[in-house]
């Protein structure tokens, strides 16, 4: 989709979050509650999948921006990078909601001396009736809700990516500190109902990524919502006869709070207009292109740790006790932003890649590049 279709495609999807995300909704997801609604909408409008044909990847990027604001309890990111990864690798996108499985392996393609974790053991087999894998996949977001799993893992030669349907898996059930699911999905002898390689240069690192980068959209977003409503409860709360905004040390924990706003912003537009150069047609992204998705993403994500960290306390200092009920929506953005700040990678293991990245290229080139 051309740039230029972009703002009706997000003023579309605004109205969409408008109307089936609200508060109700919101506070569903902490109770497991699948918003059925809320994703057909999603579906039926495109906004759930990206492709050569449909919405561009920077499209979707641009998209997780304005349901972050909302905090629309889907696994909308989730299920655009599924769906481009088996763009991809030209497999056939299956119906319903699509979740994605990414198997743990080094945060951005670098070496063990950055510090990252070791990738888990797969198995797959060929059979005269199919492809079985077996294998674990943490914190799946909304495994048990999900018709299908994306599911990425390393093979001899490179990366597979599988298609599974969830009934007969085995889930066990988990959630992140926002209360959304995070399950466990583990298969054994599991038959793919669709297999295929992965393009050349493409690994699960990339995914994962991809995924980062759509959190730190989402992100993006909340922020812009925690700033405005911050901003609305201080003029609105009084003490001794005058708005709290009037006070100078409440002036300066917005102003705090909307420099790490800002900042994000200005990350998020960088982001998009990274990948709006992109090829249209994922499977024939470059390894150049690949590699600055990985930096991106590391860059993000270590802005996106210091900005929930000072955002969020300073919300909360803003608002006081109010900011600690249950009934406040304030705890939904919250919490999600400290959730996105330890899911696909926390700061730590994003700057160890950084680290990597940097004994190969010059420093200040690196840093000004982006």
């Amino acid at each position: 989709m051309t740039e230029s279709f972009r703002p009706m495609l997000l003023e579309t999807a605004r109205r969409i979050f408008r109307r089936h995300a609200g508060i109700k909704v919101v506070a569903g997801a902490s109770q497991a509650i699948w918003p059925e609604e809320l994703w057909t909408h999603l579906e039926e409008n495109g906004f759930t999948q990206v492709s050569a044909e449909g919405l561009s990847f920077a499209d979707g990027l641009a998209l997780m921006r304005v349901a972050g604001y909302f905090s629309a309890p889907v696994p909308l990111g989730e299920a655009m990078v599924a769906s481009a990864v088996l763009a991809a690798a030209k497999m056939n996108l299956p119906e319903g909601p699509i979740g994605l499985g990414t198997a743990q392996c080094l945060a951005a393609g670098h070496s063990q001396s950055a510090g990252h974790s070791q990738p888990h053991e797969y198995e797959i087999r060929q059979t005269p009736e199919g492809v079985l894998v077996t294998g674990v996949f943490s914190r799946v977001p909304w495994a048990r809700n999900c018709q299908s799993l994306v599911l990425v893992f390393p093979v001899q030669g490179g990366w597979a990516a599988g298609v599974v349907q969830r009934e007969g898996l085995h889930l066990e059930h988990g959630e992140n500190l926002a209360g959304e699911p995070r399950d466990e999905v583990r298969l054994v002898d599991v038959f793919l109902q669709d297999f295929a390689m992965l393009p050349k240069g493409w690994t699960g690192c990339h995914v994962l990524s991809q995924t980062a980068l759509m959190q730190v959209m989402a992100a993006s977003g909340a922020l812009e919502r925690l700033l405005e409503m911050t901003i609305a409860y201080a003029n609105q709360r009084k003490q001794f006869g005058r708005p709290i905004a009037r006070f100078q040390a409440v002036q300066h924990e917005i102003a705090e709070l909307a420099a790490e706003a800002y900042a994000m912003q200005a990350a998020a537009n960088g982001i998009v207009s990274a990948f709006d150069g992109f090829e249209p047609d994922l499977g024939a992204w470059t390894s150049d292109q690949l590699q600055l998705g990985n930096q991106l993403a590391a860059l993000g994500k270590m802005r996106l740790a210091q900005a929930a960290h000072i955002a969020g306390q300073n919300a909360h200092q803003v608002h006081g006790a109010m900011g600690f009920t249950m009934e406040y929506p304030l705890h939904f953005i919250t919490r999600r932003l400290w959730s996105w700040r330890q899911e696909y990678g926390n700061e730590t293991t994003w700057a160890g890649s950084v680290a990597a990245d940097l004994q190969t290229q010059e420093v200040w080139n690196y840093l000004t590049s982006y």
